[in-house]
């Protein structure tokens, strides 16, 4: 995880060394998703479903070799037929990254580059 908090503190956000929990590439396109399809606060509707879907696998793709995901935290309940149906996740728990009352995303290496899927919000 050193490689991870490396490259998020040169960004400005705080390491969580173990507690980052590494996910598939399917549920790393079901976050991204989510975070760009509605807002953290109050899950209100940010851009189409179609849209985000389209936008979270087109940067999930960019990973290839030897690819791996990792979040600050988990939905208890969370799928894309959920989702297009304007379903709201259950409940999310995790740990920030930054200063902000809400943060999500993604942080993404493979074997040659890093990159990172970050969504900020306050309520």
């Amino acid at each position: 995880m050193k490689r991870i908090d490396d490259f998020v503190a040169s960004l400005g956000f705080k390491p969580l060394g173990k507690m980052w929990k590494e996910i598939s590439t399917r549920e790393a396109v079901l976050v991204a998703t989510l975070i760009l399809h509605r807002d953290t606060a109050y899950s209100a509707k940010i851009m189409e479903f179609d849209r985000a879907y389209a936008l979270a696998t087109s940067f999930t793709n960019l990973f290839t070799l030897d690819p791996h995901f990792y979040t600050n935290g988990l939905y208890s309940s969370l799928s894309l037929k959920a989702l297009r149906n304007g379903l709201s996740p259950l409940p999310w728990s995790g740990n920030s990254i930054s200063e902000s009352t809400m943060d999500h995303g993604i942080v993404c290496k493979d074997a040659n580059v890093m990159g990172i899927l970050w969504v900020e919000d306050e309520d």
